[in-house]
């Protein structure tokens, strides 16, 4: 009797949720003629109920209690709906495209501050600005103190001179570029760092060891590329101000234009001073220069639709700096008998891109990079005098295409590098 009754519970519990079986084919139109629809949804709406179509387009579903509308849908077409009031039997659709385009879809993520280039052969580490707002100052080389692929330090407190390590090794031993042009080299290798204020920055790619000689030759440690903000890609307008309890303060401006749709126009531009001497540790000596900076950057971008691109730039930076004693600092006497340092630098630089991307072939393209720089720097040690001078031309072309398929690329190139430094130190007296 138990076992009867058992039966029969099981029988309408089955019967409540399902009384029958439903079967069909979904077509979809193709060339006025239906076709099978593979991959189409079959549901019962108001239940969780549903089943896809096979290869052919045919589904299989059971039919629940209380339930009538069946429905089929399928991305792109219009969903077609009908009513189902027998338990079992045949029932087809025919989905034709919807009037109502698909809508636009946007897919965000979010990728670290610093990560690792895995489509590089090379150690490569990418870093963005985000990684930058850690400091809400500086430049580059005081930016790098928040992060741990390389290390920055002093390399004396008169001159307040950073340099950065890599592998070990001096900063003179890596390849430091501006946007793949040879920046922080010759009489620029101590103060280069120190001449790419943070907000200009929008991303920097940082290769640890041997890597190629593509943009340079001169890395033995590995290579820094900072990118600053494109016209294109610059805010439209920016301001940002920095001070602390030292004195220093900082202006930033980065401001950009649309001139004609096919070019635009940005300038960057940087000031900072340290008016007043401390000595926080009692030493006699400042603990930091004191001094100012300038630098402004209008750049220049083009872009036209038979595959020719470029860009032209100007860069000039003109820096003051004072250390040594807080009583020459203070007395700001030259003459003072008290040990002190003076140094005057300026650099002006013009560079530009031409690009060239052949029509029909996008994996085949020419660039040409070239770059010319003066620059001086005349500075007091006490009773040394120094005065050094640069002139730098630079010329780069690199030609890139595939071999076979673009599976297999090569690039080749002709690269020029030419600089006339003099230096002079004298010592007063002799």
């Amino acid at each position: 009797m138990k076992n009867l009754f058992f039966a029969l519970s099981l029988i309408s519990l089955a019967a409540i949720h399902s009384y029958g079986q439903i079967t069909g084919t979904v077509y979809t139109i193709e060339d006025g003629k239906p076709q099978p629809l593979p991959g189409a949804n079959v549901l019962w709406e108001g239940t969780d109920k549903g089943a896809v179509t096979d290869q052919n387009g045919k589904y299989t579903i059971d039919k629940p209690a209380g339930y009538q509308t069946l429905a089929a849908t399928f991305i792109g077409l219009k969903p077609e709906r009908k009513i189902v009031i027998s338990t079992k039997g045949i029932i087809n659709f025919t989905l034709k495209p919807s009037a109502v385009g698909l809508e636009e879809a946007t897919v965000t993520g979010k990728v670290d501050a610093t990560r690792v280039d895995l489509s590089k052969p090379e150690l490569t580490y990418e870093i963005d600005n985000k990684e930058l707002r850690k400091a809400a100052c500086c430049n580059l080389s005081e930016s790098f103190e928040t992060n741990a692929s390389v290390d920055a330090s002093f390399t004396d407190a008169v001159t307040g001179t950073k340099q950065i390590e890599m592998l070990g090794l001096a900063g003179k031993y890596a390849l430091i570029q501006r946007e793949n042009i040879p920046f922080a080299r010759g009489l620029n290798a101590t103060t280069g760092l120190s001449y790419i204020p943070g907000p200009f920055i929008e991303s920097i790619q940082l290769t640890k060891g041997l890597s190629s000689v593509i943009n340079g030759y001169e890395s033995i440690t590995g290579q820094i590329n900072t990118e600053f903000y494109k016209p294109e890609t610059a805010p439209k307008f920016l301001i940002n101000l920095y001070g602390n309890q030292g004195g220093r303060s900082e202006l930033n401006l980065i401001s950009s234009f649309d001139l004609t749709g096919k070019s635009s126009f940005g300038i960057l531009a940087h000031a900072s001073i340290v008016p007043f001497a401390q000595d926080m540790n009692k030493d006699g000596f400042a603990d930091i220069p004191t001094g100012r900076q300038f630098n402004i950057m209008p750049r220049w971008h083009w872009k036209k639709k038979n595959g020719w691109e470029g860009q032209l730039g100007v860069h000039i930076v003109n820096e003051q700096k004072k250390g040594g004693q807080v009583s020459f600092l203070r007395n700001n006497d030259e003459n003072s008998p008290s040990w002190g340092y003076t140094s005057d630098g300026s650099r002006y630089e013009f560079y530009g891109k031409t690009g060239y991307v052949f029509e029909g072939a996008p994996f085949r393209s020419l660039g040409i990079i070239y770059n010319a720089s003066y620059q001086n720097r005349e500075a007091q040690f006490n009773d040394r005098t120094y005065n050094g001078s640069q002139q730098s031309i630079y010329l780069n072309t690199i030609y890139q295409d595939i071999l076979g398929d673009t599976r297999n690329k090569f690039r080749t190139g002709i690269s020029f590098q030419g600089d006339v430094v003099e230096e002079k130190l004298v010592t007063d007296g002799s």
